[in-house]
């Protein structure tokens, strides 16, 4: 569970003083097939429309929960990683997979799936000098793409319109540390910095 402890000093005096918090989604999809770069798009900057995009894209921003437990080696337990759902407003397609200028396109020889969100809250910090949001780092989440769920309505003339994408996703690096079958040489220390070893990009809060 994250604390208070994790915030800085301004960060909880705004939160105290009851200031805005901003949310943001953002997409990373790949460059290239060898996946050596990516290139970020914001989805959805959280309390305003994106300047070029006037829909307010995410309307139902979900939850998401962090379970921590160590277990004695005589209980068998199946670890999951955290899983993060929110639904988008699709009504002009831009979610769709083969959207020509959505934010699937181009595909680059991959699938939404080898693409990730990055899901960010931020507190406002007033000053003389105006506004600033500052991130709180670690309810930070990146997760894979697991599905795009895409749901349709129709219109008075009987034709099928877009209308909302509930996107499911898994943190990164999660996944592969809960699933990974443990060998003797795990045993040995291994250097950490902030929660991140050079094999997972994933800490729990």
């Amino acid at each position: 569970m994250a604390t208070t402890g994790r915030l800085t000093a301004a960060q909880r005096t705004a939160i105290q003083a009851g200031n805005a918090v901003r949310q943001e989604w953002s997409l990373f999809k790949p460059d290239n097939p060898s996946h050596s770069s990516y290139t970020e798009e914001v989805i959805d900057s959280g309390i305003f429309p994106n300047p070029d995009d006037r829909l307010q894209r995410v309307i139902r921003a979900g939850q998401r929960r962090h379970v921590v437990w160590n277990p004695s080696p005589q209980v068998s337990v199946k670890p999951v990683a955290i899983r993060y759902v929110f639904v988008c407003d699709n009504s002009d397609g831009r979610l769709y997979e083969n959207t020509v200028g959505g934010f699937f396109f181009p595909l680059i020889a991959h699938e939404p799936q080898e693409c990730y969100i990055r899901h960010r809250v931020s507190v406002a910090i007033y000053s003389s000098s105006g506004t600033t949001w500052s991130e709180i780092e670690h309810m930070t989440f990146f997760g894979s793409i697991i599905s795009l769920r895409h749901e349709d309505t129709g219109n008075s003339k009987k034709q099928i319109v877009p209308a909302t994408t509930t996107i499911t996703c898994e943190q990164r690096g999660g996944g592969a540390a809960f699933r990974r079958v443990w060998t003797e040489d795990d045993g040995i220390d291994v250097a950490m910095t902030n929660g991140v070893t050079a094999d997972y990009e994933w800490t729990v809060t």
